[in-house]
């Protein structure tokens, strides 16, 4: 992996993008825009630029990891979008054809994702080592770090398997760092990251809230990271305390889940104007004309799989009729191009997702009527019937139904479902003519195997 910083540490210190939305932010003033560590961490108003700048780096670029690039490439390569044109980035995705030179799986996923980490590792080390700040103002800035770097790690063990795990800046170190043993060694980093922050973080930000990790986004994390690895009481537990929480509920309007003023949103971030749009998606699924073709198009999979009078097939789903043809696109974010003020946001965590972790580990615990309960809270905000059945695989059934409709073209979830639930070859298999059961991992990239002599590619590339 590329040594994208070395000796010095090199930190991008722009004001966080968040005008009119936090005072907090805003009032933190801008430093040089390189700065050697030590000088950085020796005041809290620098520290806090350095943290700022984290999220700034993530807010940039288009079509990454958390900027739009697993809504839609990744929802390319389920059941859920397809191409409605030629499209040789995206046609790679939708077959399940990439390969190790895929420069999309490199830059968007892999590279972009680790500068990303290596800056948060760089921000956790200033803290750390300075002396002038005091433990009670560095601790939350290093737990909010860690929560966004198992954030980070968690897609990439999804994407890529058992990726290298790189948590310092020794540039030396980081480039012949190996792959891990397992996705499972991982997961303990993720777990180990978010437990020790949860105690650190505040429940409230004030003004800043939802746009930082506080103890429910750990919460949040914990439980989706806990219902990966099985272990449903754990799951269960940290749902609650999400859901109990009464801080958020489930928008009864579903025009507002993606709003700036979501009160089911756990955790957005603000989106960097420079790309001309409010959220990725919006810029990549809503076509700038209702004469166009939309690039990306829902499956006729998933356009069926919608029950009649489904609110989410009105609320979320558009379509465009051009030659006599409708075009069915994703309709969740709204705004296709920049608007002023900014009125969505993008949505890393939301309660729905909660419900369904605690429905789903629930079931696991076989306490059937709970878990049809959380269940049933989403189909009722969806205007469905519902659920009854007291039969497990039914529940089952209707809890894998529910979270594709939930969460369609939205951070990969469906791709993820269908690998951790052994379906991917089954669901995948009739659709896809170059369907092999290792493509539920991408390649690791070619350069980087060149670069490091220690790297070990996915079976099958």
């Amino acid at each position: 992996m590329k040594p994208y910083i070395k000796s010095t540490i090199i930190i991008s210190l722009f004001p966080f993008l968040l005008l009119g939305a936090c005072k907090e932010f805003i009032d933190v003033p801008l430093p040089e825009n390189q700065i050697q560590a030590m000088e950085v961490f020796e005041n809290e108003l620098t520290a806090l630029s350095a943290v700022y700048g984290v999220y700034n780096t993530i807010s940039q670029g288009n079509l990454h990891l958390a900027r739009g690039g697993m809504s839609v490439y990744i929802g390319l390569t389920s059941d859920e979008l397809a191409i409605a044109s030629p499209n040789t980035t995206a046609e790679p995705f939708y077959e399940n054809n990439l390969d190790a030179e895929n420069t999309t799986v490199r830059n968007n996923f892999w590279n972009s994702s680790y500068r990303i980490i290596y800056h948060i590792n760089a921000v956790i080390e200033g803290l750390e080592n300075s002396k002038e700040l005091t433990t009670e103002f560095k601790n939350p800035l290093i737990a909010e770090m860690k929560v966004i770097r198992a954030f980070y790690y968690f897609y990439l063990a999804n994407i890529f398997g058992p990726a290298p795990l790189v948590i310092q800046t020794n540039y030396e170190a980081n480039a012949l760092q190996p792959n891990t043993s397992s996705v499972g060694e991982i997961y303990d980093l993720i777990v180990s990251d978010l437990l020790t922050s949860k105690d650190m973080l505040p429940k409230d930000r004030g003004e800043a809230e939802k746009m930082r990790p506080d103890r429910y986004v750990v919460s949040s994390l914990l439980a989706r990271a806990y219902l990966y690895t099985e272990k449903w009481t754990e799951a269960a537990t940290e749902a609650t305390e999400v859901i109990e929480s009464g801080k958020f509920l489930l928008e009864p309007d579903l025009d507002d889940v993606f709003i700036v003023e979501s009160r089911e949103a756990i955790w957005q971030i603000p989106s960097s104007d420079d790309f001309g749009q409010n959220i990725p998606e919006g810029g990549a699924f809503v076509p700038s004309s209702p004469t166009m073709v939309p690039r990306y198009v829902i499956t006729e999979t998933l356009l069926n799989g919608f029950a009649p009078g489904d609110l989410r097939r009105d609320s979320w789903l558009s379509f465009n009729t051009v030659d006599g043809t409708d075009f069915y696109f994703p309709y969740k974010y709204k705004v296709q191009s920049s608007s002023s003020p900014i009125s969505e946001r993008n949505t890393l965590l939301r309660l729905a997702e909660i419900y369904l972790i605690r429905s789903e580990a629930l079931l696991r615990l076989d306490q059937i009527a709970l878990s049809r309960e959380d269940l049933n809270a989403i189909r009722e905000r969806a205007d469905l019937i519902p659920a009854t059945t007291t039969d497990r695989e039914e529940l089952a059934d209707l809890i894998e139904r529910e979270k594709q409709l939930e969460f369609f073209a939205e951070w990969g979830h469906r791709w993820f479902d269908l690998k951790r639930l052994g379906k991917a070859g089954e669901v995948l298999g009739p659709l896809k003519p170059n369907w092999e059961p290792y493509k539920t991992l991408f390649p690791i990239p070619q350069d980087e195997l060149e670069q490091n002599p220690n790297l070990i590619q996915n079976t099958g590339y």
